[in-house]
């Protein structure tokens, strides 16, 4: 029962972080259609995008990891 309320917790931060990624990212994309945009500009999306992917899946790996070590924890 533990881990569901866990897992179910986690994917509530993680829905949250989403959220928050659409609505920072909606009116940016809506403003301008991605083929107006300019190459820097591309570029620049590029790697925010990277960077808000590349820390959800840190976010994910981590609260995973936590959850592995509660369990070992609870074995010994």
């Amino acid at each position: 029962m533990k881990n569901n309320i866990f897992l179910l917790k986690n994917l509530y931060v993680i829905l949250f972080i989403a959220i928050i990624a659409a609505i920072v990212f909606h009116p940016f994309i809506l403003e301008k259609s991605l083929m107006t945009l300019s190459h820097e500009e591309e570029e620049n999306l590029e790697v925010i995008l990277t960077i808000s992917l590349l820390g959800l899946g840190y976010l994910i790996y981590v609260l995973y990891e936590r959850e592995a070590r509660k369990k070992q924890s609870e074995m010994i």
